[in-house]
């Protein structure tokens, strides 16, 4: 099996954003693309303009925390490796120290990436990253 890591572009990355749910996208088309970028910076002001993408030679990944109570929560994109048949989107969900303090505060966290557009299945490698307890 051949294995090919894609370059990824990074597109947006914060720990505040008005998506408050968990989800994984794969955007291919601009209506979808404007839709989730109208979403994640909708308590944002003033909004981003949007971030250019060529839907013809480009897709986007996008991932989502979720709503969390808490600060030291994220999520990244980590790699996109291409294989024979599909895409593998490796997606790490970070937590804090169970030890650290942590500020009472609701936050989103997200990442969006963009790639060149490869038409294959896509399915994702869940990474929960926490430190080490002693």
């Amino acid at each position: 099996m051949v294995t090919k890591e894609l370059k990824l572009e990074e597109i947006s990355k914060d720990i505040y954003s008005g998506h408050n749910w968990g989800e994984y996208y794969v955007i291919t088309d601009f209506i979808t693309w404007n839709n989730l970028w109208r979403t994640t910076h909708s308590k944002t002001l003033p909004m981003p303009e949007l971030p250019e993408v060529d839907f013809s030679t480009e897709m986007i990944f996008a991932v989502y925390f979720g709503e969390t109570k808490r600060s030291g929560r994220n999520i990244s994109i980590e790699k996109v490796l291409e294989t024979d048949k599909e895409l593998v989107v490796s997606v790490i969900h970070s937590y804090p120290d169970p030890e650290e303090q942590t500020a009472a505060v609701l936050t989103a966290p997200y990442h969006i990436v963009k790639t060149q557009k490869v038409d294959k299945e896509v399915t994702y490698d869940r990474i929960i990253s926490r430190p080490e307890i002693d």
